[in-house]
């Protein structure tokens, strides 16, 4: 095949999403035909001819509202025993489990960011992420999917409803830290703040949801810096201390040994903002964002796997759904009136800045 015509992924020698989302749809799809010739061939030859295992499907009830999801590849299985949970609570439940059950697998899978893990990266070049890709974090697609459904919202309500509730949220940044050394992760949850808090030296009062994991043989630090807590700059100052623990491989603020972390060794870290209070632009942009990607993959939803109903916003079954699967976009009488909108609280908002 000439170069010109082979196909390439976006990150190569030329952007074409449309050749970047066939490249990745083969390998998506080839993880369903591989799960149903494993379920056909794990049993035992004395018992293969009587029987058969079940494929159970790994799409959540977010990526199938968002339409995050290739027709016919690991999505599409016999059963699907989280295709109606959201990924907020997944995660908290392989959490509790692998904490529970002592099952550090678990744990790893919790902590890991969410991927597709579809298309190759370059040598340092950033993982291909599911929030990256979708311009939205579960949590907002979360916070979408119960307004369109549980409060039956349309484009202008919702816009009108996330300017005020994502405009005036709190400004947050997760810190994680590897260590080697004794195992902390029985430690209290007030010990663990103080020492993290000295040895970041950002206020206690900043942190939340402070948790040690072990695993593998290291401590896995984790927590929850909220920014608004701390006008001095909490964010900055975290980055750096953490910075200075990798290159001096110790907790270059905690010596003391009233402090948790005071005998371990540092192996890695990372300080990243995680959710900023959104202007009424980019609070448009993404409720156009999931309503384009909801209506452009609507008809993927009359292929879905069934599961049981776990959230009040799962997408509509879709044997029962007598609305069209495809639409027109855009709404352009809709999305008027949104831009009316935001020019309307951009007015707002300006004029505040002034008093203030």
């Amino acid at each position: 095949m000439p170069a010109d015509l082979s196909p390439g992924f976006k990150n190569e020698k030329r952007f074409c999403m449309k050749e970047d989302l066939a490249l990745q749809n083969i390998q998506a799809r080839s993880r369903m035909v591989y799960s149903y010739k494993l379920a056909q061939m794990l049993s035992t030859p004395a018992v293969r001819d009587k029987t058969f295992l079940l494929v159970l499907g790994s799409a959540n009830v977010d990526e199938a509202l968002f339409g995050y999801y290739t027709k016919y590849d690991c999505s599409a299985a016999d059963l699907n025993p989280i295709g109606g949970v959201c990924k907020t609570d997944l995660k908290m439940f392989l959490k509790w489990a692998g904490r529970t059950y002592k099952w550090p697998a678990l744990i790893e899978t919790e902590k890991a960011p969410p991927s597709a893990e579809l298309r190759p990266a370059k040598p340092g070049e950033k993982e291909q992420a599911d929030e990256d890709d979708m311009g939205l974090t579960y949590a907002e697609l979360s916070d979408l999917g119960k307004l369109r459904k549980v409060n039956r919202m349309g484009i202008y309500a919702m816009t009108r409803r996330l300017i005020d509730l994502w405009g005036s949220r709190e400004s947050i940044s997760s810190v994680s830290i590897a260590t080697e050394g004794p195992d902390v992760s029985e430690t209290t949850t007030e010990s663990l703040l103080k020492s993290l808090a000295d040895a970041t030296m950002v206020n206690t009062k900043c942190f939340e949801d402070v948790e040690v994991d072990f695993v593998g043989g290291q401590n896995r630090i984790s927590a929850r810096i909220f920014l608004d807590r701390d006008s001095d700059g909490a964010h900055d100052r975290a980055h750096a201390a953490v910075e200075a623990m990798k290159k001096g491989r110790a907790f270059a603020h905690a010596p003391s040994q009233k402090n948790v972390f005071h005998s371990l060794k540092v192996v890695g870290g990372a300080v990243k903002r995680v959710q900023l209070p959104l202007s009424p632009d980019e609070v448009k942009w993404k409720v156009e964002r999931f309503y384009k990607m909801h209506m452009q993959n609507r008809h993927k939803m009359t292929t879905l796997t069934p599961s049981y109903h776990a959230e009040n916003y799962s997408p509509d079954d879709n044997r029962f759904d007598l609305r069209p699967f495809c639409y027109k976009f855009p709404l352009t009488h809709q999305w008027n009136d949104v831009n009316r909108l935001v020019a309307s609280a951009n007015r707002r908002n300006a004029s505040k800045a002034e008093c203030d």
